[in-house]
């Protein structure tokens, strides 16, 4: 009788379908990669985990049903004694049997209480991964407020005088802004935050801190215009290594980076990818952009005087009342790039 019951449950066609249907889900949750696993939230509203929810709830209820209705037959057929006495194997294989059975419902009774126990214990450390994350990102973004105390003593004798002043600690900014791109990469579900959080430091810092940005003569009498723009020097190193750092972190993440009005005057930002980015009305006199990718980018109404975009991609992007005077674009890629009201006067446009 059981061979007929487990010969009859194997050849059934909704065995070989649950069967079937658990590999599919099993290969695909395979074929999905780390990173993605990762970044994947489980939802009972996304219909693969629906599926699969479906598929392990039929299948535990079928084994506990075949099981249980197997040691059912099993107790109401027990051998007669005499039986028993001629054919211990068989007695005891019986017995056996049931013994197994019913270690095997225990295990399928437990099975579901382990996986809450799994899911809640994953919970418990997503949790602590969570809060572990945010107190980093709370430390470095403290780090972009560093300050430190410099001592200067003036006069001599009688009239020597201490004083006393606080500035800004570019070094330890710089730790913090590393560690703030290493937090983004680390997440990249949390790097747009990470990003806002930068460029409006950027943005706010060249406005206050530095003050505004530097202002070209009123008059270009005898090229002091071009003479003041070859005079230009970066103020801010802390400034130019945000910018450049999030030009590398956009390679692998759409991000959105927003450095409207910003300072940028003198900054190197070689090979960096602002694809996409809004320049909007910034400063960026004698900038570089040497080999860098600003294809789609927003930079209406910004002043990019003597700056280098030889060989740099700008496909598609809105250059509307911007200036690039004296600006190499030697062999820049300007496909569908709109110049309209854009000052060129005196830029190298060879091959470009």
């Amino acid at each position: 009788m059981i061979e007929e019951t487990v010969a009859g449950t194997i050849s059934h066609p909704l065995t070989w379908f649950l069967i079937a249907a658990c590999l599919t889900v099993v290969l695909v949750l395979k074929s999905i990669s780390p990173n993605a696993r990762k970044s994947f939230v489980p939802s009972f509203d996304h219909p693969l985990v629906k599926l699969g929810v479906f598929l392990a709830a039929t299948t535990w209820l079928v084994l506990v049903s075949f099981t249980l209705a197997s040691i059912t037959q099993l107790f109401l057929d027990q051998p007669s004694t005499q039986a028993a006495k001629g054919d211990y194997l068989g007695s005891r294989l019986h017995y056996l049997a049931f013994v197994g059975l019913v270690a095997a419902l225990g295990g399928l009774v437990a099975l579901p209480l382990n996986l809450i126990r799994i899911r809640q214990t994953n919970r418990a450390n997503e949790n602590a991964e969570n809060v572990l994350f945010n107190e980093k990102v709370n430390a470095a973004s403290s780090g972009l407020a560093a300050r430190r105390q410099i001592t200067h003593v003036i006069g001599a004798g009688d009239k020597e005088r201490v004083l006393t002043e606080w500035s800004d600690d570019i070094v330890t900014r710089h730790a913090a802004i590393g560690r703030l791109i290493a937090l983004a990469k680390e997440r990249p579900n949390e790097a747009q935050l990470i990003v806002d959080q930068l460029t409006g430091y950027v943005r706010e810092t060249s406005k206050i801190e530095t003050g505004a940005a530097e202002n070209e003569p009123m008059h270009d009498a005898d090229g002091s215009t071009q003479k003041w723009i070859h005079g230009i020097n970066v103020k801010r190193t802390d400034l130019e290594m945000v910018v450049s750092k999030l030009g590398f972190l956009i390679d692998s993440a759409a991000l959105k980076i927003d450095l409207s009005a910003s300072n940028l005057q003198g900054h190197n930002y070689y090979q960096a990818n602002l694809a996409g980015a809004t320049l909007d009305q910034c400063r960026a006199e004698r900038a570089s952009f040497l080999e860098g990718n600003l294809n789609g980018a927003s930079i209406r109404a910004a002043n990019f005087d003597s700056a280098n975009f030889r060989k740099c991609e700008i496909k598609d992007a809105d250059c509307r009342l911007a200036s690039f005077r004296w600006t190499d674009m030697k062999c820049a890629q300007c496909n569908s790039t709109n110049f309209q009201s854009a000052k060129l006067d005196g830029a190298w446009l060879d091959d470009a």
